[in-house]
C-alpha cells in the first residue's frame, strides 16, 4: 500500500501515477485524432467510388446505345444493299432481254 511507503516515495509514486495518466490521455487523444483522419479518408474514398460507379453506369448505357445504333445502321445498309442488288438485277435482266431482242 502507498500509505506504508515513506513520504518521498509516496510523492514520486503519486507524480508517476499522474504522469502515467497524462501520457495515457495524450495517447488516447492521438489515437482518436488518427481514427478521425482515417474515417474522413474512408468517407472520401466511398464518395469517389460512388462517383466512379455512377460514371461507369452512364458509360455502359452510352455504349449500349451506340451498339444499338451500329446494329440499326448495319441493318439499314443491308436493306439498302438488297434493294440495290434487286435494282441492278432487274436492270441487268432488262439489258439482257433488250440485247436478245436485237
Amino acid at each position: 500500500r502507498s500509505s506504508d511507503l515513506p513520504v518521498e516515495y509516496r510523492e514520486v509514486f503519486i507524480r508517476l501515477q499522474h504522469e502515467n495518466k497524462m501520457l495515457y490521455l495524450q495517447q488516447e487523444g492521438s489515437e482518436n485524432e488518427r481514427i478521425k483522419e482515417l474515417q474522413e479518408h474512408l468517407e472520401e474514398k466511398h464518395r469517389k467510388m460512388n462517383e466512379l460507379e455512377t460514371e461507369n453506369r452512364l458509360n455502359t448505357g452510352r455504349v449500349e446505345e451506340l451498339q444499338q445504333q451500329i446494329k440499326d445502321l448495319q441493318q439499314t445498309l443491308q436493306n439498302q444493299g438488297s434493294k440495290s442488288d434487286e435494282v441492278n438485277s432487274t436492270l441487268l435482266k432488262k439489258k439482257i432481254a433488250d440485247r436478245m431482242e436485237k
